[in-house]
């Protein structure tokens, strides 16, 4: 597309802008307003849960959260991610941070019981009895209604794009045994997660896969498995906001 001579050279930047983003089938303005908290969960001082690969939870989950947030800027919309890469931050400090906000999206990579896992030459834990992602809600959230809504809008996107929904986590055994929703969906109810508890705003907590199992590692390391699950957090972020 050429600009017309008489117009000025800030002018054609802005037309081009605005047919590129029409083109890309993207409304730079359409999250306009709406502010979004990102927590990549735990931290530097305590890790998380191994991948088979080596790699602590807490990067994976930053790295996650990262790239998240760069596609919800896309579409124009507000997000803060509760800390940076080796920070450590309190579950207080974090939930203080949805002040103003309109949603919380805390981030996690799963795993399995030590009864489930053989370990390998580093001490992690490997297996294959469980793998798919969850999406957890807390009773006491200050709207679990809200927050019913945005997990299932996520759980079913995700489902809808062929990954799996793991139930493990409902299997009545010490360190599991919560209350699983909706067993399509992944869609858990757990009160003993404090952030989802605390936080001033609707909550979930997207479990994105199981990385003591091998093909989880696969999906979650592959570039186009690792964007459409981005697109589809966002994608079901979207919806909810047009369903308020």
């Amino acid at each position: 597309m050429k600009c017309m001579k008489f117009m000025t050279h800030l002018s054609c930047l802005l037309l081009l802008s605005v047919g590129l983003s029409a083109h890309a089938g993207i409304d730079v303005n359409e999250g306009f307003g709406f502010k979004i908290v990102i927590d990549p969960a735990m931290q530097k001082d305590s890790p998380g849960v191994y991948s088979i690969t080596g790699q602590p939870e807490y990067k994976l989950n930053y790295i996650f959260a990262s790239d998240l947030q760069k596609v919800f800027n896309k579409f124009g919309f507000e997000v803060i991610i509760t800390r940076t890469p080796e920070q450590n931050v309190s579950v207080e400090e974090r939930a203080a941070m949805t002040e103003g906000a309109n949603i919380l999206i805390s981030l996690r990579h799963d795993t399995v019981v030590d009864k489930y896992c053989t370990f390998n030459s580093k001490g992690h834990c490997v297996s294959d009895y469980a793998r798919g992602f969850s999406v957890f809600v807390a009773d006491s959230n200050v709207d679990k209604d809200l927050s019913l809504d945005l997990a299932e809008n996520i759980g079913r996107n995700l489902m809808l794009e062929g990954f799996f929904a793991t139930k493990h986590h409902a299997e009545k055994i010490p360190g599991e045994g919560k209350e699983l929703v909706n067993e399509t969906i992944g869609l858990y109810m757990d009160d003993s997660i404090e952030l989802l508890k605390l936080s001033k705003v609707p909550a979930v907590q997207v479990n994105l896969g199981v990385v003591a199992n091998k093909l989880d590692v696969k999906v979650l390391q592959d570039k186009k498995q690792r964007a459409k699950i981005i697109q589809n957090i966002v994608d079901a972020v979207r919806r909810y906001k047009d369903e308020l």
